[in-house]
């Protein structure tokens, strides 16, 4: 017996681009190499663990001294074109109103400083100036950027400066979007094609991060069928 088979297919996606990827290590400050070396930063100058945090257990505290102090590390990865979410906690308890910034900048696959003119004001900010001191309280600091052409990287760094109490807590860079969507296929029979009931479907998917998969799918308007798949 022969049937015409007609199917649809539904995949529905919950990757972990779905919903954006953090792509800084070690954000929260959670762990730790000893008490003034967070894990992952590769930079941590005049840095101590402070469990007065803004969420989890620690933070990372700059308490006083003199000169400047950065606190950084270089995330790999970026893709050039892509949308991505900044975002900081940081608390400033004493200084003089010129005592916290985020200072970042695009990297190029030799390593080299890429200047874009439509981030530079967001990765230097807020507009290329210093962080609200905000009399002592928990504050956010967030921008939504597109990496320029010919990044490849991204220098994440904040600094304190002299005389400065600055706690930092909760450094977040989250990759938006991805290069190619999910796509799904049937590359045999082809649609509505005269088969016999034992004939195989050929299904290709293309495009699928990791992450868990739905796929529903519906033969002759029959009852549907789900199949989880994970990548």
């Amino acid at each position: 017996m022969k049937k015409n088979y007609f199917i649809t297919l539904l995949i529905l996606c919950f990757s972990l681009s779905s919903f954006g990827q953090e792509m800084a290590l070690n954000s929260g400050f959670e762990a730790w190499d000893d008490s003034t070396t967070p894990t992952d930063w590769t930079k941590a100058e005049n840095i101590t663990q402070s469990n007065d945090a803004q969420s989890g257990t620690f933070s990372a505290l700059r308490d006083g001294g003199t000169g400047t102090k950065d606190l950084s590390q270089t995330i790999t990865g970026v893709i050039a074109g892509d949308s991505y979410t900044i975002s900081l906690w940081y608390k400033v308890t004493a200084g003089d109103g010129t005592d916290a910034r985020i200072w970042s900048y695009w990297k190029d696959g030799s390593g080299g400083s890429v200047t874009d003119a439509d981030t530079d004001g967001a990765l230097r900010g807020p507009d290329n100036s210093y962080l609200d001191n905000n009399v002592g309280v928990w504050t956010e600091y967030t921008a939504t950027v597109v990496a320029p052409a010919t990044t490849e990287a991204f220098y994440f760094e904040v600094r304190s400066y002299s005389g400065s109490v600055v706690y930092w807590d909760n450094l977040s860079f989250v990759h938006n979007t991805t290069s190619s969507s999910p796509a799904i296929a049937i590359t045999a029979p082809t649609d509505g094609a005269t088969i016999d009931a034992t004939t195989s479907a050929e299904i290709n998917v293309s495009n699928l991060n990791a992450g868990i998969y739905l796929i529903k799918y519906e033969i002759n308007n029959s009852s549907s069928t789900k199949k989880f798949v994970k990548n």
